[in-house]
């Protein structure tokens, strides 16, 4: 038996342990300075692996576990359970596990949702970009949402009605993207290529990341936009509630995917909108992310 799969075996043997409980009240800012050190930890064991030799394996097709995800998935559950033992725990590298009850589906009335390493294709080859995400479900609700960037040591986090945090400090003037506004902008009319103005200022200097094949096919760029993939829609969630990014769209996601990444752009006072594409790849999720007005022109020319 290789190390990855012992590693997956401690923790399936760990979920038995803490799965079942009752009702119980959580205080949320309390619970986040005790999730904090535990999410750090693992952030360091990822560290401690990133650019070093490493066991990995391809799950699927382009899809890849190392031994990082896993270590970091076991130092997560092992604290997370301790802090709501009665939680659900759904996590990216338990859910094909068969032995597991509703792997995939909050069923309890606490539910961990967790990504351990987010962006591993970005980490196993050796690209400083990816991130811990980790969400507290509370009725199928996210009420708490943290994602931790283990090489700058940037924590982002969202409480349930009481906004975002970077870093400790509650961001309260949200939209830092004002500086980039289009109406700071001089479009030059020789690459000016829509008869529709109004739409072309809608995306002129707007940064979208997106794996969504169909918005690469309209040519965006030609009217200003900037069409990017950063390799972890974790962060770009994050850095879209931080107002670094202007929209986020993806396919093929999985719930760990951007669980805590939702809340994070609800509170920043954005729209997120998700919806399950059948016969879609991945975790066939899909979904869109920003200001109204960039979500539903995006919606308009995807669908």
């Amino acid at each position: 038996m290789s190390c990855l799969e012992l590693r997956l075996e401690k923790i399936t043997d760990l979920m038995f342990s803490f799965y079942y409980g009752v009702h119980v009240s959580i205080n949320l800012p309390d619970l986040i300075k005790q999730i904090e050190p535990i999410i750090q930890s693992a952030g360091q064991a990822i560290m401690d692996f990133f650019r070093h030799d490493f066991q990995q394996r391809e799950k699927s097709r382009g899809d890849f576990v190392t031994e990082a995800d896993l270590v970091s998935q076991e130092i997560l559950i092992s604290g997370l359970t301790k802090l709501i033992p009665q939680a659900q725990i759904i996590s990216e590298e338990l859910a094909n596990s068969s032995q597991l009850p509703t792997p995939n589906i909050p069923t309890s009335e606490y539910c961990w949702v967790i990504d351990p390493l987010d962006g591993t294709n970005n980490f196993r080859r050796g690209i400083p970009h990816f991130a811990i995400s980790v969400a507290l479900i509370k009725n199928k609700k996210p009420v708490l949402g943290v994602i931790y960037d283990p090489v700058l040591q940037d924590l982002f986090y969202a409480i349930y009605g009481q906004g975002i945090y970077y870093n400790h400090h509650k961001v309260n003037n949200l939209g830092v993207q004002k500086s980039f506004d289009n109406s700071s902008n001089l479009l030059n009319n020789q690459v000016c290529n829509s008869d529709n103005l109004a739409e072309l200022n809608l995306f002129h200097n707007r940064l979208i990341t997106t794996n969504i094949k169909e918005i690469y096919l309209l040519n965006l760029e030609l009217e200003g936009a900037l069409l990017r993939k950063f390799g972890s829609s974790a962060l770009d969630l994050a850095y879209l509630a931080m107002g670094w990014i202007d929209l986020v769209a993806y396919q093929g996601l999985y719930y760990w995917d951007f669980a805590a990444g939702e809340l994070l752009v609800l509170e920043a006072q954005k729209q997120f909108h998700q919806v399950h594409l059948t016969n879609n790849w991945g975790g066939g999720q899909q979904i869109l992310a920003g200001s109204e007005p960039l979500v539903t022109q995006m919606q308009s020319y995807i669908n």
